[in-house]
């Protein structure tokens, strides 16, 4: 056994953690954005734990799009253009979204 345990807190059908810290997704999982939270604790010692947030995007299959959720902060001083690009962070093919192809 290794100084660290690794572990995801909360229960997010199709993820899991293996003991190494590597987050695995089971097979049928919905291409998407989700965040995941884990725990680091010392071995023999459960009350010193740190807790971190993961964040993980599952690709779709060839020819999918997938379009992720977008958020801004403040868009622009009033009286200039206020301008979203929500392509920005979408793929088809699992590249970057090139609407003009």
């Amino acid at each position: 056994m290794g100084s660290v345990v690794a572990s995801l807190t909360g229960s997010t059908p199709g993820y899991t953690m293996n003991n190494q810290g590597q987050i695995m997704v089971a097979a049928g999982v919905q291409p998407g954005q989700v965040q995941l939270a884990y725990q680091l604790c010392e071995n023999g010692v459960p009350t010193n734990c740190t807790t971190a947030i993961a964040t993980v995007l599952v690709q779709g299959p060839v020819g999918a799009l997938l379009a992720v959720d977008d958020s801004a902060g403040p868009i622009g001083p009033a009286g200039q253009a206020r301008v979203l690009n929500v392509f920005t962070n979408d793929t088809f093919n699992t590249a970057a979204l090139d609407p003009a192809r």
